[in-house]
């Protein structure tokens, strides 16, 4: 009895590992804007902040972080068609979409996953 009730709670905890992808189609979104306070931040030319979005995993929340970041993502066929995404903290792994919570396995403003993929 132990044994199929861990099983079966390892099994439950591997089914709770969800990305982004599994819920928002995020290649169809691009990049718009990003805000800290209120005002507009640059982000570097060659950040690709989808693809690092892409690969995050759902977490429980509520996250919390002293540097906030607003970032938006606009559809790219349906220009009225936006995404927020708040981002937390200052290394800025944790964000949310809607009530969800992800986290990163990086900066989703670092460009090391895109140097690993042309590796």
């Amino acid at each position: 009895m132990k044994m199929l009730l861990s099983t079966v709670s390892l099994m439950l905890l591997y089914g709770c590992q969800h990305t982004v992808e599994d819920f928002i189609r995020i290649d169809d979104y691009e990049f718009c804007s990003l805000t800290e306070l209120g005002k507009e931040i640059k982000k570097p030319n060659d950040v690709d902040v989808i693809a690092n979005i892409r690969d995050s995993k759902r977490i429980k929340g509520p996250v919390i972080g002293y540097c906030v970041k607003l970032l938006r993502l606009v559809n790219k066929g349906n220009a009225k068609d936006t995404l927020s995404v708040i981002v937390y903290g200052k290394d800025n792994r944790y964000f949310r979409i809607d009530n969800e919570y992800y986290e990163a396995k990086k900066s989703i403003f670092s460009n090391d996953i895109n140097n690993n993929k042309t590796k």
